[in-house]
C-alpha cells in the first residue's frame, strides 16, 4: 500500500483513499464463508450441508464487502491513532468501483475538530445582577401561597362584579352578526383579574350585577391563537349569573401547618426566605452564565464539526418526540417533523462545547468531585427529602455526567468573571422576574 494523503475538502472535511489487493482479505472472507456454512439453511439441504459453491453464489459478496469495510475500518483506525488526527463524529467508508484489477478501494471522509484557543477575554464587560430579598417579596410569596388556598362565598344580590371575584356567565359572541366557533358558552367560571380572558372582555363585566346583561365589543389581536378570528372585531352578549367573593385563609400557625410546615408564621416566613434567596441566586447566576456564553461565541469564531450538529439534530428530534409522547401525542412518527429548525441551535451547541472543552484545558478548569458533590447537595435542598435526591443521582451515570457538564460551565464562568470587568447591579425581584419573562 502506498503512502496514505490526507486530501482536505470544504471546511472541516477531510479524505483519505485506500487501495488494497484482493488478495489481503481473501483469507478473512474464506474463514467467515465457511463460519457461515454451519447455519445456513436451503431447502433440499441438510443444516450445514450446503455446498460450497451455493454459498458462495449467495453470500459471498456480502460477505466480501463486509470483509473489505471490516479491513479499511481497521487501517483507518490505526493510521488516525498514528497521525493523532481527533476525529469528530464517524467516519463514512465509501467503497469506489474504479479500483485497479485484483483491488479494492475505499474513500473514507471524516471531519477533523477544530484547532484553536480561546483568546484574552480581560476586555470583555460583563454585568452581574444582585437582587435582595426584602418583607416585600416574602409578603407576596406568602399571598400567592394564600390565594392557592382561597375560598369563594354567594356575594350580596347588590354586590358589583370586581377584581378578586369569580364570576359565572353565559356569552354568545357574533362577528358581522354571525355566531362564530369557540364564541359562545354557558356558566363559564373564571376569576375576574386574573387576565384568562381578553382585556375588553373582562372590562365589560366589571360593575354589573348578578342577573345583568351587557353588549360589549372585543377586538381580537393580530396575533391571537385562534387564526379565524385574528384581528377581527366581535360583539359579545355576556349575561352575568352568580358572583362569587374570595375570602383568603388568614395567616396564622394552621395555615402553616397546610403548607406542612410547623413552627407557625415564623418558620413560613423563614423557608420562604430561604426559597426566594435560593432561586434569586439560581437566576442571577443564569443570566450571567448566558452573557458568558454569548461572548464566548462572540469572541471565539470557530466552525462546527457538521456530523456533530447533525447528531445533535437528531438528538433533540427524539427529545422532542420523546416529550409528545409523555404528554400524550399519539402517531408521534407521523407529525410533519422537520429536523432542520434545530440546525441553529444544534450548531451553537456545538460550538459551546468545543470551546468550554478548550477553556478547560487551556486554563485547568476540570471538575472536582467534591464540586459535584456540593453541586448536587444544593440542588437537593429544593425536595422534601434531600437524601433521596442525593442517591437518586449518584445511582445514575448519566445523571452524574449531567451534573458534571454543569458544575463545567460554573467553573468556566467563575474564570471569565476573574478576568473579565464585570459591573455589579441591583435589580428589585420583580425586574429580575421581568427579565425572565423576556427571555
Amino acid at each position: 500500500m502506498s503512502e496514505i494523503q490526507i486530501e482536505k475538502l470544504d471546511g472541516l472535511t477531510r479524505k483519505i483513499s485506500f487501495v488494497l489487493p484482493l488478495s489481503s482479505v481473501e483469507q478473512d472472507a474464506q474463514q467467515r464463508l465457511q463460519q457461515a456454512a454451519r447455519n445456513f439453511r436451503k431447502d433440499g439441504f441438510r443444516t450445514g450441508k450446503v455446498p460450497m459453491h451455493i454459498i458462495q453464489k449467495e453470500r459471498g459478496e456480502q460477505i466480501l464487502f463486509e470483509v473489505q469495510y471490516a479491513k479499511i475500518n481497521r487501517l483507518f483506525f490505526d493510521f488516525s491513532k498514528d497521525k493523532g488526527l481527533q476525529i469528530a463524529g464517524t467516519p463514512s467508508l465509501e467503497p469506489k468501483l474504479d479500483a485497479p484489477d485484483g483491488h479494492f478501494a475505499y474513500d473514507v471522509l471524516f471531519e477533523i475538530y477544530p484547532e484553536f484557543l480561546v483568546s484574552d477575554l480581560s476586555d470583555c464587560e460583563l454585568t452581574k445582577y444582585i437582587c435582595d430579598i426584602t418583607d416585600t417579596e416574602i409578603n407576596k410569596t406568602i399571598d400567592v401561597l394564600s390565594s392557592q388556598y382561597t375560598n369563594y362565598a354567594d356575594a350580596d344580590t347588590d354586590a358589583q362584579a370586581k377584581d378578586t371575584d369569580k364570576v359565572t356567565i353565559d356569552f354568545q359572541g357574533k362577528i358581522d352578526g354571525e355566531i362564530f366557533d369557540g364564541g359562545s358558552a354557558s356558566n363559564h367560571s373564571f376569576v375576574l383579574g386574573q387576565k384568562r380572558m381578553l382585556p375588553e372582555f373582562e372590562a365589560g363585566i366589571h360593575g354589573l350585577k348578578a342577573g345583568q346583561s351587557k353588549l360589549v365589543q372585543v377586538t381580537f389581536p393580530e396575533d391571537y391563537q385562534g387564526k379565524e378570528v385574528a384581528g377581527k372585531t366581535a360583539e359579545f352578549n355576556i349575561t352575568l349569573n352568580k358572583i362569587e367573593n374570595a375570602s383568603a385563609p388568614e395567616i396564622n400557625e394552621e395555615f402553616a401547618a397546610k403548607l406542612g410546615i410547623q413552627g407557625g408564621v415564623e418558620k413560613l416566613r423563614e423557608d420562604v426566605e430561604k426559597n426566594l434567596v435560593r432561586e434569586t441566586k439560581r437566576r442571577t447566576f443564569a443570566m450571567l452564565k448566558q452573557q458568558v456564553l454569548d461572548v464566548l461565541l462572540d469572541k471565539t469564531p470557530i466552525e462546527a464539526p457538521t456530523t456533530l450538529v447533525k447528531e445533535d439534530q437528531q438528538r433533540q428530534m427524539e427529545s422532542l418526540k420523546q416529550d409528545l409522547a409523555d404528554r400524550g401525542f399519539k402517531n408521534i412518527d407521523q407529525l410533519p417533523y422537520d429536523i432542520e429548525m434545530f440546525k441553529e441551535s444544534s450548531e451553537k451547541r456545538v460550538k459551546l462545547g468545543l470551546i468550554l472543552a478548550q477553556l478547560v484545558k487551556q486554563h485547568n478548569l476540570q471538575v472536582q468531585p467534591e464540586q459535584i458533590k456540593t453541586q448536587i447537595e444544593d440542588f437537593a435542598q429544593n425536595y422534601e427529602d434531600p437524601k433521596e435526591v442525593m442517591r437518586w443521582y449518584y445511582q445514575d451515570e448519566a445523571r452524574l455526567s449531567e451534573m458534571k457538564a454543569y458544575v463545567i460551565e460554573n467553573n468556566v464562568v467563575d474564570f471569565v468573571c476573574g478576568v473579565a470587568k464585570v459591573t455589579d447591579k441591583t435589580i428589585s425581584f420583580d425586574e429580575l422576574s421581568q427579565q425572565q419573562i423576556q427571555e
